[in-house]
């Protein structure tokens, strides 16, 4: 393969306003959760129980850049390291064989409920059957911070996936509905220029 010597200008990103669909969904009793957990001894998840700027925003970037994640982009390391910095927030890693391979945050409420407020796999690890095991441990660990209802929201820019794994996993939905939101009209990748193959 011939690499380029590319020093050009990123593109402009460009952007429209696009409609949105959301599901918020909840587990609240604990025999409707269907653990669905796998025995694949290479996939180990582990709490990162020191915040890392740094960490959480790779994996952010890695598993949300293909699904519109872009909230966060702005951010500086000491608003990321104030976001982390609270009692009430996990972070979790999935690694296989070794390699990180996705993650889930964890926020307890101020109506002691705990949220799912991320999930998902980095692209070079779907269709591995990890995502039903991911989603487990983290409706398992959300439970025991909970005070008996656990929640998350999804949409329809999530994995195509995402709905039916929520709703395999016990969620129900409890409320839907549309909002709109500017956006890039592709997706920004995991690093500025990730989706760019004019680089080589």
């Amino acid at each position: 393969m011939q690499w380029k010597n590319n020093t050009r200008s990123p593109k402009t990103v460009k952007t429209h306003q696009r409609k949105i669909h959301i599901w918020y969904l909840e587990i609240c009793t604990e025999a409707d959760i269907n653990y669905k957990f796998c025995n694949d001894e290479k996939l180990s998840i582990y709490q990162a129980k020191l915040p890392s700027p740094e960490l959480s925003r790779y994996m952010y970037t890695a598993v949300g850049g293909e699904f519109f994640w872009v909230d966060r982009l702005p951010w500086n390391r000491d608003l990321w390291q104030k976001y982390l910095d609270r009692p009430e927030l996990e972070t979790w890693i999935a690694s296989y064989d070794g390699t990180p391979a996705g993650f889930f945050e964890l926020e307890l409420q101020a109506d002691q409920s705990c949220k799912i407020t991320y999930f998902g796999l980095i692209r070079q690890f779907f269709g591995k059957g990890l995502g039903g095991h991911l989603l487990s441990k983290a409706v398992e660990r959300a439970w025991e911070k909970s005070n008996g209802r656990i929640w998350v929201h999804t949409c329809d820019m999530d994995h195509e996936h995402a709905l039916e794994n929520y709703k395999s996993r016990g969620f129900k939905v409890f409320r839907e509905g549309d909002f709109e939101k500017i956006l890039p009209t592709q997706p920004v990748g995991s690093w500025k220029g990730s989706n760019d193959d004019s680089l080589f």
